[in-house]
């Protein structure tokens, strides 16, 4: 089982007869790196998760996520700071990045407009307003822009 690079002194021997070898392991080079996932689009104020997988000479593949620097080419449209979490700060594109062993992959990121999907009022309306609901009514046709018919 090979551990990792360097060399080795393999001895054999039976009876008085006896060999030597020396086993000499190279690293394995680093050839690329595959950022997922590939363009990603998140609503500004939310976070986007990466890994990095890396690939080897041999064809073999390592999890590089954690070991990885990663990086963002417009951090004004969101930050790669914290180990494979992108952060958006501003609408826009950008390009993560993760490099290991002076190899990089990248995948494009889009920041899109936040876009509100509900609002809830609290606390809920009390018994005591139960009677005034048409004044509710016509607050919510206010705030939605809708008109009443």
């Amino acid at each position: 089982m090979v551990l990792g690079a360097g060399s080795s002194t393999i001895t054999a021997a039976l009876g008085t007869i006896s060999a030597t070898a020396t086993l000499s392991v190279n690293p394995l080079a680093l050839v690329s790196i595959a950022v997922t996932p590939v363009n990603a689009s998140i609503a500004l104020g939310t976070k986007q998760q990466f890994a990095a997988t890396g690939t080897y000479a041999d064809g073999s593949t390592l999890d590089l996520t954690t070991s990885a620097t990663w990086s963002s080419s417009a951090p004004s449209v969101a930050t790669a700071k914290h180990k494979r979490i992108a952060t958006s700060a501003s609408t826009g594109q950008t390009t993560i990045t993760a490099v290991a062993a002076s190899i990089g992959g990248s995948s494009p990121l889009t920041v899109t407009p936040a876009a509100l999907v509900s609002i809830a009022i609290t606390p809920a309306i009390p018994p005591s307003l139960l009677g005034r609901l048409s004044s509710l009514r016509q607050l919510e046709l206010s705030l939605t822009g809708a008109r009443k018919t």
